[in-house]
């Protein structure tokens, strides 16, 4: 999923503190809904990465 493989490129560039659902969203070019429609929030698409 580009999704999962988005945040792991975002995360590693930069951190899960500094990481953003933006940031994110952007790198996978999905939107907001898609996101939320997959993942209550960050936490929850970093358990899926793993």
């Amino acid at each position: 999923m580009a999704l999962i493989h988005s945040s792991v490129k975002v995360m590693t560039t930069h951190s899960y503190i500094s990481a953003n659902i933006e940031s994110i969203l952007k790198k996978a070019g999905v939107s907001k809904n898609y996101f939320y429609h997959y993942f209550k929030n960050l936490a929850k698409i970093i358990l899926k990465a793993d």
